[in-house]
């Protein structure tokens, strides 16, 4: 099962977009400890992050969670129902710049020692 979510946790702010379930989830924290709503699901979850490691509570199932990062994967467990999920992250790695590369008006600061020369 392919799951595709896109967004940005930068700061105190989250804000993803669940694009199989077609639904905002978004919240906020403070680096260590974030609460964040699901809006498709109409439901609380509180995060909190431990260097790679992570635990929470889905207030909306009333079950907590575990996991861990590493590199590109992602181990959940949920210790209620026995289960553990494995997720695999993908990056999109497009530079911030390319959705304004059509318009006459802006270019690429090519002070940026990671872009090609004009």
């Amino acid at each position: 099962m392919l799951v595709i979510m896109n967004g940005t946790a930068k700061g105190s702010v989250v804000a993803i977009f669940d694009h199989d379930r077609k639904c905002h989830i978004s919240g906020s924290g403070n680096g260590s400890q974030y609460f964040l709503f699901h809006h498709g699901e109409c439901r609380a979850i509180s995060l909190t992050l431990k260097g790679n490691d992570f635990s929470g509570h889905d207030y909306g199932r009333s079950t907590c969670f575990s996991g861990t990062v590493q590199e590109n994967s992602v181990w959940l467990l949920e210790p209620v129902t026995c289960r553990m999920f494995s997720y695999s992250l993908v990056e999109c790695l497009e530079p911030p710049w390319s959705d304004l590369a059509g318009k006459a008006d802006v270019e690429p600061d090519q002070a940026d020692p990671g872009l090609p020369p004009a």
